[in-house]
């Protein structure tokens, strides 16, 4: 699935709402807390998502990206993952199963 510049401005949307987020130990962060509402008035736009292998527009499209990243960085800080879910199809952008879908 290619980036789109609506996807792009997801992605940028996504990373303002988690900067500066501090834990400590023992804390769980749900990046899906950080993120809803999935609205426009919210900063989403429509992007490529994937729904039942396939891909359709949704408000938030592209923001797994954003979320995989924080995924395999957790991963290389080996900080403990709670849950994570991964996508229905492979993604272009991680190793397979290295993705975290929202």
């Amino acid at each position: 699935m290619a980036i789109t510049s609506t996807g792009l401005k997801n992605m940028e949307n996504g990373v303002n709402k988690l900067n500066a987020i501090t834990l400590c130990q023992g804390e769980v962060l749900s990046v899906n807390s950080y993120l809803e509402p999935w609205t426009s008035g919210n900063g989403w736009h429509p992007a490529g998502t994937y729904v039942n292998g396939r891909v359709e527009n949704s408000l938030g499209g592209g923001i797994c990206q954003v979320s995989t990243t924080l995924y395999v960085a957790m991963l290389n800080a080996e900080i403990e993952i709670a849950e994570r879910y991964a996508h229905s199809m492979s993604v272009g952008y991680v190793p397979l199963s290295m993705d975290a879908a929202l």
